[in-house]
C-alpha cells in the first residue's frame, strides 16, 4: 500500500492464495465423490514427464534437481486428481527441502502392481513424524507457506483411485523421503 510496494511479496502471497484456493476447490470435489464416472486410462510416466517439465523453472530458483525416471504404468484414473497429486508432493520438496537436494518422480510396476513415486535425498524425518503424514490437515511446522491441507488431499485422492500412499525414507540411513502412490494388481 506504500509509496514503494514490495512486489516480490505480492507476488508471492498471491501465487500461495491461488494455491490454497485451487487445493480448496480439489478437495470439495473430492468430498463429492463424483470422479469415478470420468475415470479412464492414464499414463503415469507421460504425467509424471509432464509435471516434472512444467515445474522445471520453479524448481531452478531454489536450486533443486528435479527429474523423470519413468516406465509404463497405465492406471484407472482422473488425470486432473492425479496432476495434483503429484504437483502437491513436488510442492513439498520445494518447501522443505534445501538447496542440492535431488528429487525423483518415478513411475513402473513392482509385482504387476502401478506405482508413482516422489522420492528426495533432502534431510528426512523421523518415524513419528512421517506416521503423521497425509493425515487430516498436519503441518508439521511453521516455516513453509502450507497450510497442511495438500497430504491430506494426495490420501483422498489415492482413496478415491482405490490405491495406497506410504511415506518412507529414501534410502537405509533414514534421509530423505520416499511417498509411494501403489494400485492393487
Amino acid at each position: 500500500a506504500g509509496a514503494d510496494p514490495d512486489l516480490a511479496a505480492v507476488r508471492s502471497e498471491v501465487d500461495r492464495l491461488a494455491r490454497l484456493a485451487a487445493q480448496l476447490l480439489v478437495l470439495a470435489r473430492l468430498e463429492q465423490g463424483r470422479w469415478r464416472d470420468g475415470f479412464r486410462p492414464v499414463d503415469l510416466a507421460e504425467l509424471a514427464e509432464r509435471e516434472v517439465a512444467r515445474q522445471a523453472t520453479r524448481f531452478a530458483r531454489p536450486g533443486i534437481d528435479v527429474q523423470a525416471a519413468v516406465a509404463p504404468a497405465i492406471v484407472q484414473g482422473e488425470p486432473t486428481l492425479l496432476a495434483a497429486l503429484v504437483q502437491n508432493l513436488l510442492n513439498n520438496v520445494a518447501d522443505h527441502c534445501p538447496a542440492g537436494t535431488r528429487a525423483v518422480v518415478a513411475t513402473g510396476t513392482l509385482a504387476g502392481r502401478p506405482f508413482l513415486e516422489v522420492r528426495d535425498d533432502g534431510p528426512g524425518m523421523d518415524a513419528v513424524l512421517r506416521g503423521q503424514l497425509g493425515r487430516e490437515v498436519t503441518r508439521l511446522d511453521s516455516r513453509s507457506h502450507g497450510l497442511g491441507i495438500g497430504l491430506a488431499i494426495c490420501q483422498r485422492i489415492a482413496g478415491a483411485h482405490g490405491a495406497t500412499l506410504a511415506f518412507e525414507p529414501a534410502t537405509g540411513d533414514g534421509r530423505g523421503l520416499a511417498v509411494r502412490l501403489e494400485w492393487p494388481s
